[in-house]
């Protein structure tokens, strides 16, 4: 489907390892959809600060009105993102409970590391891929989100 706009965001905090988002909206058959896509940092603050940064950035605020997935590596292994910055901005977490998301490290997943959240969006499925190929693919497991923009869709 056709990208109509694509935005790269840098989520850097001093002089920490660098950390960007990628902001794209699609046209798809049902309408537009946003959707980000980052790798946060390691401590606990720099990912709140990453994580308001993004959904406060005038280039992610040019899409609000759109449904939208927000999906990476969110490093939250204490799973404080989605009762925090994300709430507060209206998004609800794909991957919940945490304990049905554990995607690190793919060889022994025991932590839920890598996150969807959505807003506007109607979810139909998410999942954990657990193939031997993805086990060897990355040092993390995959996620697979199966959405509609629309709820009669779900049907």
């Amino acid at each position: 489907w056709p990208i109509l706009s694509r935005h790269h965001i840098c989520l850097r905090r001093g002089w920490r390892k660098p950390r960007g988002g990628q902001l794209v909206v699609i046209d798809t058959p049902e309408g537009h959809v946003h959707v980000a896509n980052w790798h946060l940092g390691l401590i606990g603050g720099e990912r709140t600060w990453q994580v308001t940064r993004l959904l406060t950035h005038p280039l992610f605020l040019e899409s609000e009105t759109l449904p939208t997935l927000v999906v990476g590596d969110s490093n939250d292994w204490r799973n404080r993102l989605a009762s925090g910055p994300f709430a507060e901005h209206g998004f609800l977490p794909v991957t919940a409970p945490p304990s049905h998301f554990r995607t690190f490290p793919a060889t022994l997943p025991t932590l839920s590391l890598d996150k969807a959240f959505q807003r506007g969006v109607f979810v139909r499925e998410a999942r954990v891929v657990r193939t031997p190929l993805a086990h060897r693919a990355s040092d993390h497991l995959p996620l697979v989100v199966d959405f509609h923009l629309h709820e009669h869709h779900l049907r």
